[in-house]
């Protein structure tokens, strides 16, 4: 059951982003809005699995979410 719920979060947030980013450059204060209420609502962890699974993006080379802009 938490793998089950660990995906529906995964694909919520993927979703988001993706919806965020379709918008265009423009929406840039959007995204870095969700980032930051995904932090405070300490989904960090959902997030860094998302920019690692679903882009590819190796986070662990930056060694704060400030160092990603």
């Amino acid at each position: 059951m938490a793998w089950r719920s660990f995906k529906k979060d995964l694909d919520k947030v993927y979703s988001k982003i993706d919806k965020i980013a379709k918008k265009g450059s423009d929406n840039f204060q959007e995204y870095y809005d969700y980032v930051d209420n995904l932090i405070q609502s300490s989904q960090y962890g959902v997030l860094t699995q998302v920019l690692l699974i679903k882009y590819q993006f190796d986070y662990s080379r930056f060694l704060s979410v400030s160092d990603v802009n």
